[in-house]
């Protein structure tokens, strides 16, 4: 069967996707691989390759690459209708096929078509590159084809720049001749707290299990090296310093070190770095990451720069945008605020967005909207934002993004931290999420508000809200009209709970409407949905917008609570 890839658009990078077998490449085995919207493929590495496009091989992330087509294509909404990325596996699961269909190069609008294919082949262990159309011959003025190994020390360019070297009718074969390879020792951090050794938040005095993963990238048997981890404060002073020993890892072997247990006691901005000290070797790349840790104390801000802003950034169309995301150092926190630092700019009205998003899309990309709003510049630099209402609750400890989007083309301008340690956590936003392109050398302007919260023992969410109107009017209009919602309360509790639960509305600060306390008891655990109709009575407050909660508790005190806006219109008006 044909597989189609989805979510790319214009510089970024989806996966990973299956290869259907272990496919021998230099002198390790790959089995799934990444796809750049930009031409080429990595077997395990999710960075950008973007304008400008480097020769290979380069130790500059994205490693491990096979690029048929490195050039600035472009994928997404704007491209051909009939533009796709597709890949199958035969009946023998011994060959993959990895196609670029009818891909347009980048511009405004997009001009050209390119379609081409990978092939890697299990029985010969070949890689064929095949080109079926490439016009025009020059896409951006930035191109590179060929391939490296995963940490770009080998590999090798076809033909390097924008000529007509490639053409229709093109293949290029790629032969695993070595009987022998080279000797290569190395040994390399490859992660550090998180996957993509992100920068993270801990609190002030609980105890913080640090670790590393650390891969022998290399083909020959390392033995008796040491790796040693050091916390280090804003001012670069050592606070905690601990050394392990690997007594063997062979190629292609990843363990996980454990260091010494680190409390911290006093807020502020860390370093953890973890270093490699295997002597003789021979590629320093990858012998250290460094993360960014922030020490705090709840409520804070989660910020990841210094408050110092030495660039900024914008995108020349309208719609485009950063992001940051954040994992919050406890199960159950509240997001009160978002904020962005607007460096420079015209003021205008409605000209960006601020969301929340939950964590929750393929892959951990960004899914759900938890909040958002759309806000003013009124043209004078510095953090700009709003608070959260009602405010964001996180429940299970998972992670956020807090993203920025101007909504006008080129306005306003972002401000960006070029200063180490950075968070490696910058998302950009150009039509689709993706890992930005300059997370390696910047952090975004963009924070947020978290509140210590206790998840209460029943929670109550409105899972449906349906207006049920006089003659399909926009709002509700009396007489003969009711407001019906389906209100979900859920015991979060192993034993049962006995508690009660209202309704009340709101007009501005003063409330207008109050039905209940009723009585509500959940077995532990369990999950109660009610449809409830509020009707609205002939003599109904003034036409305006109102806010409705329904909220648990023992009356009048709220433990939880959730809310929807209401229209109420003149009578007789739709």
């Amino acid at each position: 069967s044909v597989d189609t890839v989805a979510g790319l658009d214009d510089d970024n990078v989806v996966g990973p996707f299956p290869i259907g077998f272990d496919f021998p490449y230099y002198w390790y085995d790959v089995n799934e691989f990444y796809v750049g919207s930009n031409g080429y493929i990595s077997f395990s590495d999710d960075a950008l390759e973007a304008h400008p496009f480097d020769p290979y091989p380069n130790p500059m992330r994205p490693n491990d690459v096979l690029a048929p087509l490195a050039d600035d294509l472009l994928f997404g909404p704007d491209a051909w209708d009939s533009t796709a990325c597709r890949y199958a596996v035969n009946p023998a699961a011994d060959t993959c096929v990895i196609e670029y269909r009818n891909v347009p190069f980048w511009q405004v609008p997009p001009f050209g078509n390119n379609t081409f294919q990978i092939i890697l082949s299990k029985p010969d262990s070949t890689i064929r590159y095949q080109y079926y159309q490439q016009d025009p011959a020059v896409g951006s003025g930035s191109r590179a084809v060929g391939w490296e190994d995963q940490v770009g020390n080998w590999g090798y360019t076809y033909f390097p720049g924008v000529g007509n070297e490639i053409h229709a009718g093109l293949a290029i074969a790629i032969y695993d001749t070595a009987t022998v390879e080279p000797p290569f020792d190395d040994v390399a951090v490859q992660a550090v707290m998180s996957a993509n050794s992100g920068g993270f938040f801990t609190i002030a005095g609980e105890v913080l299990d640090i670790w590393a993963d650390i891969a022998n990238t290399g083909n020959q048997i390392e033995s008796t090296f040491d790796v040693r981890m050091t916390v280090r404060d804003i001012g670069g002073m050592p606070v905690l310093q601990n050394t392990q020993t690997i007594v063997l890892l062979n190629p292609g072997e990843v363990t996980t070190v454990t260091f010494t247990p680190w409390t911290p006691t006093i807020d502020g901005q860390y370093t953890i770095t973890v270093e490699n000290l295997l002597s003789g070797d021979m590629n320093p790349n990858n012998d250290e990451i460094a993360v960014e840790c922030h020490v705090v104390t709840l409520p804070a801000i989660f910020d990841y720069t210094d408050g110092t802003f030495e660039d900024q950034k914008v995108w020349a169309g309208p719609e485009g945008g950063f992001a940051n995301y954040f994992v919050p150092p406890r199960d159950s926190v509240r997001i009160a605020r978002y904020e962005v630092n607007i460096s420079s700019g015209t003021a205008c009205q409605d000209c960006y967005r601020l969301y929340v998003l939950d964590d929750n899309g393929p892959g951990g990309l960004p899914g759900d909207t938890l909040a958002g709003d759309t806000l003013d510049y009124g043209g004078i630099p510095g953090w700009q934002g709003a608070d959260i209402f009602p405010k964001v609750e996180i429940t299970d400890g998972s992670g956020f993004y807090v993203v920025w989007i101007h909504v006008p083309a080129a306005n306003p301008w972002m401000g960006t931290d070029l200063t180490a340690p950075l968070s490696f956590q910058t998302w950009e936003y150009t039509g689709a999420f993706a890992p930005s392109r300059w997370r390696y050398v910047e952090d975004c302007g963009i924070r947020c508000v978290v509140e210590p919260w206790s998840v209460p023992d029943v929670i109550v969410s409105i899972d449906e809200f349906q207006r049920t109107t006089v003659r399909g009017a926009q709002g509700v209009t009396p007489p003969n009209a009711s407001l019906d919602f389906a209100v979900n309360f859920r015991n979060t509790t192993p034993g049962n709970v006995a508690t009660q639960w209202w309704i009340d509305a709101y007009l501005g600060p003063n409330l207008v409407l109050t039905r209940g306390p009723y009585s509500l008891f959940l077995l532990g655990g369990q999950d109660v949905n009610r449809i409830y109709g509020l009707p609205v009575p002939s003599n109904a407050p003034v036409a305006a917008n109102y806010m409705v909660f329904v909220r648990v508790g023992t009356h009048p005190d709220v433990s939880h609570q959730d809310s929807f806006p209401v229209q109420i219109l003149a009578r007789g008006e739709q």
